[in-house]
This record gives C-alpha cells, sequence and structure tokens, in this order.
C-alpha cells in the first residue's frame, strides 16, 4: 500500500470482508460443517474465528481509545473455547456476529490509519503477559491478513476463492514478512501460500 493513502488499507479489508461474507452467504448448512483446510477446524470454526477476532481488535482498539489497556484474548484456552462454542452456532448467527464485528472494527481501523495521536504509541498484546504485541499501526494490515489467509482456508469445497486470486500487494507483504520461505518453484501465489506455513493448496488453485 502507498504511504500516500493510509485509508488504502482500511479499503482492502472492506473489500475482503465483503468477499468473504458472500462466499459463506452461498453457502448451504451441510457446508458449513464441512473440513476447512485448517486441521481439526470445520468451514464453521474459520468463520467463528474470523468474527471473534473482528470482535477481539475492535475491543482492544476501542480500550486504547479510552486510555485503557486490554488485551485482544483473555487467554488462547478462552480464545479456542468462545471458537469452538459459536462454530457450533447457526451459519445465520456466525454470519451476523462476523458482519457486526466488521461494521464494528471498520471506523477504528480508520482511527489507526489517519488519527494516530489519540492511540499514542499504543500496542495491543495478543493474551495477558503472552509477550505478543502487534502495533496500532499494524491492526488494519493484520486484520487484511486474517481475511485473506482464512478465506482461502474454506477451502475449494465451499469457496472459488484462492490464493491465486490474491492481489500482487499482498502477496509481496506475505514474502516480505516470511525471509526464510525458501525457493518455491512456480507462481508467486504459490511462495506466498507456503510461507503462511500451509501445505500446497489442494488441486492448485482454481483461479490459476
Amino acid at each position: 500500500m502507498t504511504q500516500t493513502d493510509p485509508l488504502q488499507m482500511v479499503q482492502a479489508v472492506r473489500e475482503s470482508s465483503a468477499r468473504v461474507v458472500t462466499s459463506l452467504e452461498a453457502l448451504d448448512e451441510s457446508q458449513w460443517r464441512l473440513p476447512s483446510l485448517l486441521p481439526g477446524w470445520s468451514v464453521s470454526h474459520v468463520a467463528a474465528h474470523l468474527a471473534l477476532n473482528a470482535e477481539a481488535l475492535a475491543g482492544a482498539v476501542e480500550a486504547l481509545l479510552s486510555d485503557e489497556a486490554r488485551t485482544m484474548y483473555a487467554s488462547d484456552a478462552q480464545r479456542d473455547d468462545d471458537i469452538s462454542g459459536l462454530s457450533a452456532a447457526s451459519p445465520e448467527e456466525i454470519l451476523k456476529r462476523l458482519a457486526d464485528g466488521c461494521r464494528r472494527l471498520d471506523p477504528l481501523l480508520v482511527e489507526t490509519q489517519t488519527n494516530r495521536a489519540p492511540l499514542g504509541l499504543g500496542r495491543i498484546e495478543r493474551t495477558p503477559g503472552s509477550g505478543r504485541w502487534i502495533s496500532t499501526a499494524d491492526v488494519a494490515g493484520m486484520r487484511w491478513h486474517e481475511l485473506e489467509i482464512h478465506h482461502c482456508d474454506l477451502g475449494p469445497a465451499v469457496t472459488a476463492y484462492s490464493p491465486a486470486d490474491w492481489q500482487t500487494e499482498f502477496i509481496e507483504q506475505l514474502l516480505s514478512g516470511a525471509p526464510d520461505v525458501g525457493d518455491v518453484a512456480g507462481k508467486p501465489w504459490e511462495a506466498a501460500w507456503s510461507a503462511t506455513g500451509r501445505p500446497p493448496y489442494p488441486g492448485g488453485a482454481a483461479s490459476v
């Protein structure tokens, strides 16, 4: 993303959110229960995670804007329990939580990108005492990564969206953050997908 328009990243998140919601809205009940590409997670687990991630980021940024400190999650165990619990809900409930979370987070991403003074040098910790921090300036980029990667994690059985659809800028960001990815033969998206630590995308990719 260019440095001249800080809202480009926010727009990228909006577009990614819309694509994920559109893919999920097209699924029937049985498809929500299919396995995703993430071990042990169904499609509904991935959707639940994206909903709860939006809520967690929004809550943490809201706290910083009120001069408070709040971690994204109370603990890793609680995060996993929350994902498991929401994944068992109806597709309608999960979609509502996802859409509501995206709407809540959107103006806060604008704050992190355009009005950083009230946030100071704010950082958000993942869980209490974890030492895993994210700068508020990086929240929008983190959310973009979550949406794009997990959209593909839904799997080719339920969505035509694949790493081959990733924008060049997104691929470059993934590769710049993974200097140890090594040489991956093939197209740039294949190297970027490898940089996420996942096995080769099933069947190559639908949009190759």
